[in-house]
């Protein structure tokens, strides 16, 4: 029921009700995302989902930088693409997104990235020997 949100906020059990904050936190850390974080009415500007098997796409909005260290969640039911995303484990189908982010670091490329409609702004391959050819081309490529 707190009014406003922090600026830097960490769940470790976030089983209180969260979803009654009228604001999301700039930087949200969920070590548990099983609470029904879904109902709230924005996204945190920075968002990292240690255990993203929670249903965060029904969230409204998608965060500017989303940090995801187990992208097997059912991600790509949301409506945007966040500005930053970083993918531990782009085995995902993350190709069903509408949109592509601004940056996108993959860590393992191997996904099937190239069945997204748009490339992203900056793009850094940790091992840029995936098919990343059907892409019509980023503005900026960085191979790592």
């Amino acid at each position: 029921m707190l009014e406003s949100s922090p600026a830097l906020l960490i769940l470790c059990d976030p089983s209180a009700p969260y979803t009654m904050l009228e604001s999301s936190p700039a930087l949200l850390i969920l070590c548990d995302p099983s609470a029904p974080y879904t109902m709230l009415e924005s996204s945190p500007t920075l968002l990292i989902l240690c255990d993203p098997s929670a249903p965060y796409t029904m969230l409204e909005s998608s965060p500017t930088l989303l940090i995801l260290c187990d992208p097997s969640a059912p991600y790509t039911m949301l409506e945007s693409s966040p500005t930053l995303l970083i993918l531990c484990d782009p085995s995902a189908p993350y190709t069903m997104l509408e949109s592509s982010p601004t940056l996108l670091i993959l860590c393992d490329p191997s996904a099937p990235y190239t069945m997204l409609e748009s490339s992203p702004t900056l793009l850094i391959l940790c091992d840029p020997s995936a098919p990343y050819t059907m892409l019509e081309f980023p503005c900026v490529v960085n191979l790592v």
